[in-house]
């Protein structure tokens, strides 16, 4: 039989853990619409996805999920998505809205609301490039991802905020791509350019950590791993 909602809830959450984003978009669209009747939840998993393979049709999705879900999970989180793509779209005015939309839902009480709220809360505007590099990253598009970044540092230069999350999103891009080596080059380099708040920085030093721990130099990766527990991340 077809399979049922939540068994493709599962798979799809799996799917986007993984990076597998074109698995968990294919799971989602195969799925009957009584699947969404019945879970509304998969409405958002679903403008996720299209999200991160900077798909048009993610608005849709967000929509319907506002639409046809009661409760209060991932509605924070939902708010910035829209808001995201809202500015990828270059609406400057409904990211401002979406983003207020944030705000007034609230932290709510899972991690990624909170994460949302506090984004929203900064008020900081996205950098289109690093925004897009970083959706694509996240769905495992690891070779689209870097066809954006590389006119990053001049732009950069004079921001260290931005400069840092850079070299981090480039660090990410090859430690898909299997490139410890300049993985390990952009981590070092976004550690010494960020602030010891930010979590990029804390999760530079555990991923640098990770590789050093994997090519056998435990000295290396011991070291790493005591900079992330010296640190106190927002």
């Amino acid at each position: 039989g077809e399979p049922g909602p939540l068994f493709a809830w599962v798979q799809v959450k799996l799917a986007l853990r993984a990076g597998w984003n074109d698995a968990a978009r294919n799971a989602l669209r195969a799925l009957p619409a009584r699947g969404f009747e019945r879970l509304p939840l998969l409405h958002y998993l679903q403008g996720l996805a299209e999200l991160q393979a900077l798909d048009p049709s993610a608005e849709r999705h967000f929509s319907l999920f506002f639409d046809r879900y009661p409760g209060q999970n991932h509605r924070a989180e939902a708010w910035q998505k829209r808001a995201w793509h809202a500015f990828l779209q270059g609406d400057l005015a409904r990211f401002q809205w979406c983003m207020n939309q944030c705000r007034e839902t609230g932290p709510g009480l899972i991690d990624e609301d909170k994460q949302a709220f506090l984004d929203a809360s900064s008020g900081i505007q996205p950098d289109a490039l690093l925004l897009r590099a970083r959706l694509l990253s996240d769905g495992g598009y690891a070779e689209r991802a870097l066809q954006l970044p590389k006119g990053g540092p001049p732009a950069y230069s004079h921001d260290d905020i931005r400069l840092t999350e850079y070299h981090y999103r480039l660090a990410r891009i090859y430690q898909q791509l299997s490139e410890p080596k300049l993985a390990l080059e952009n981590f070092q380099t976004a550690i010494a350019s960020g602030s010891s708040s930010s979590h990029l920085v804390c999760n530079a030093a555990l991923q640098s950590g990770i590789l050093y721990e994997s090519s056998g130099d435990k000295e290396s990766a011991r070291r790493h791993y005591e900079k992330v527990l010296s640190l106190d991340p927002d």
